[in-house]
């Protein structure tokens, strides 16, 4: 399983030999192109060097007060009302973003899937033409690893292989797990040791008590050297229906 994430990294959207290419910020153009393309546009934002967002909403000014991080707050959902904008050919500040009940965020009425996940100074955000899930993982050392929360076979496969990669194998793993959990629109409301991430990238949902009627994903992952920062995890999710 973890030679099989291994196998599966390729950068998105783009077939590219430069993840840092495939998800830099498009225009309005690149992102209709992508999405016509590909039925999804993902992005990282690097706040230190922010392309030109729309300004943010009054609401969405009140509601990073509240956040962990503000100003990634901010970034990621002008961020996101912007490719969105591009896309669906309505001007940002007309798209409000909102939250179901488990939290993830929506678009009402645009027939879109939207995801976005953080690691200062990071933003990634991501729409789709159907369920999808994005996340940003910091690649952490192998005794920040929690045991306790995987698999048996996952556990094995990672005490498998040498210490000093055993951290990143991880959070290659991990960041996986959570992209496709955000996609079936749960995020670790569900176990984490029940999403399973196959040999080529393909995610199944299995409970401890058996059959499900959730459905499997794909994921792929990339890895990205930020300048003047620590290397980071993309992993970007997509349901089969």
């Amino acid at each position: 399983m973890i030679d099989g994430m291994t196998a599966s990294e390729s950068p998105l959207p783009d077939e590219d030999d430069n993840p840092a290419s495939a998800f830099a910020w498009p225009d309005s153009a690149a992102a209709r192109r992508q999405w016509l393309a590909h039925g999804h546009v993902a992005a990282i934002l690097d706040r230190r060097a922010l392309p030109v967002l729309p300004p943010a909403l009054p609401e969405e000014q009140r509601d990073a007060c509240s956040s962990a991080d503000p100003a990634g707050f901010l970034c990621r959902r002008q961020a996101l009302r912007a490719l969105a904008g591009a896309v669906l050919g309505r001007p940002p500040e007309s798209l409000r973003i909102t939250r179901s009940e488990s939290g993830a965020p929506l678009l009402p009425g645009s027939g879109i899937s939207v995801s976005l996940s953080g690691r200062p100074p990071l933003s990634a955000v991501l729409i789709a033409d159907k369920p999808a899930g994005i996340d940003i993982e910091a690649i952490i050392g192998a005794d920040g690893i929690p045991w306790n929360m995987l698999r048996a076979v996952e556990r094995q496969g990672l005490e498998a292989l040498p210490e000093t990669v055993r951290g990143e194998a991880f959070s290659r793993l991990w960041s996986a797990k959570e992209a496709y959990a955000k996609a079936l629109g749960q995020g670790f409301r569900l176990p984490p040791e029940s999403l399973v991430i196959e040999p080529g990238g393909k995610a199944r949902f299995c409970p401890a008590g058996g059959m499900s009627d959730l459905p499997d994903g794909t994921v792929r992952l990339a890895r990205l050297e930020p300048g003047q920062g620590k290397a980071v995890i993309i992993a970007l999710a997509l349901l089969s229906t």
